[in-house]
């Protein structure tokens, strides 16, 4: 049975940026690993702690980031003296991305 003109319960799990500029996105991501410092796994994503100075460069990656894939939510605030980058999405196909940033950024692999 096929449904013709079911609303989507979820945005579609596609990045937008052609292969040369998701190349350099995780670059950007990966330039991030300097200054991070930790990562806490969250029900639906990943939580992850850089240095204070990593504030701008962590803002402009997130928010790239939130603009190409449209089933991520990025929010970046300051956590005392640190910068907190938390990613989340209710997608059911979106853990593997999100490991795949917070891996970029911290160096660090994850499951």
């Amino acid at each position: 049975m096929s449904l013709v003109g079911a609303e989507r319960t979820e945005p579609e799990l596609a990045c937008t940026l052609g292969s040369e500029d998701a190349r350099a996105q995780l670059d950007e991501w990966a330039n991030l690993r300097q200054l991070w410092r930790k990562t806490d796994a969250k029900p639906n994503g990943m939580r992850l702690w850089f240095d204070s100075n990593a504030a701008v460069a962590l803002r402009a990656v997130a928010a790239r980031e939130a603009a190409c894939c449209g089933f991520l939510a990025l929010e970046v605030s300051g956590d005392g003296a640190l910068v907190r980058l938390e990613i989340t999405s209710d997608h059911a196909d979106a853990p593997p991305v999100i490991a795949l940033l917070a891996e970029q950024a911290s160096g660090q692999a994850f499951e």
